[in-house]
């Protein structure tokens, strides 16, 4: 369950992947098996997000159930209430995306700025991972035995045809086309297209070095999450929902420092400039 509620839901972690794979032009993969791709907003997708609401596909799910009137007004109180409190932390990602263009228009980052949009992520990543604990535990309760494990199983059969009918390659190809699309916008040559990817690949390895591991382990909470919801004795806090953020989190400064090194040698001042206006316009609408 977590894989679509958090991944999907938390715009602290998608101002981090976004703000290094666009200033990179790349997209660096987390340990677990969907990339903090909420991402929809770092694909661009920010109006949608908003418009719907964090956790909107899953929400979408329940309503499939066989619920009483009563039952949908609690999930509608408890959507928007997650709502409103993902959207607080939009601020916050609109600093870190400024701090990241304002670095890649100067050429050098701002290290003290960066250091304390560091911290504001990671207290915005906490009381993001309390929020989603919360509305969790409140669905829970709102349904009975039967309706949360005809959800549960329901979500995983859809995730494994998703991941059997070529899910990966499908969605590999849709980031390929992606970053074939901005590298066509900046005008990039072959040279500077391998630097980046090399570049990518590089930092990837240096704050995901286990990533085969910890993909398993995060396979293993998901599962155990799922059985956990089914039961009458269901706790989400007992499930740390913000793990897989907290490398990166720790790691943003540096990153962000070296996605901006990587730009001053790799892209010519227009090509950053494209960047930066790409960037800008992303985090205007988040």
């Amino acid at each position: 369950m977590k894989a679509r509620w958090f991944s999907r839901g938390s715009l602290v972690v998608v101002a981090l992947v976004s703000s290094l794979g666009v200033a990179a032009c790349g997209r660096a993969q987390t340990s677990g098996d969907e990339a903090p791709s909420l991402s929809g907003a770092a694909q661009g997708q920010a109006p949608a997000a908003t418009q719907r609401g964090p956790g909107q596909r899953l929400f979408r799910q329940i309503d499939a159930l066989d619920l009483t009137d009563a039952q949908r007004e609690d999930l509608s109180d408890i959507e928007d209430t997650l709502t409103a409190e993902l959207s607080s932390h939009r601020g916050t990602a609109r600093r870190v995306a400024e701090t990241l263009v304002n670095g890649l228009e100067a050429g050098t980052l701002d290290t003290p700025e960066a250091a304390r949009n560091q911290q504001a992520i990671a207290s915005a990543a906490a009381q993001a991972s309390a929020s989603l604990a919360r509305a969790m535990n409140e669905t829970h309760d709102v349904l009975d035995a039967d309706q949360r494990e005809e959800l549960i199983v329901t979500l995983r059969s859809q995730r494994a045809q998703t991941r059997g009918e070529s899910g990966s390659e499908t969605r590999g190809g849709a980031r390929r086309e992606g970053l074939a699309k901005i590298a066509m916008e900046l005008g990039l040559s072959e040279g500077q297209k391998q630097a980046i990817r090399d570049e990518v690949q590089a930092q990837i390895d240096n704050v995901f070095p286990d990533r085969k591991a910890k993909r398993e382990a995060w396979e293993a909470k998901v599962q155990a999450l799922g059985d956990a919801f089914m039961s009458d004795d269901f706790d989400a806090e007992d499930f740390d929902l913000a793990e897989d953020a907290q490398e990166a989190i720790a790691s943003f400064t540096s990153l962000a420092s070296r996605a901006i090194d990587v730009s001053a040698h790799i892209l010519d001042p227009s090509q950053r400039a494209m960047v930066a206006s790409l960037l800008r316009t992303r985090a205007a609408a988040m």
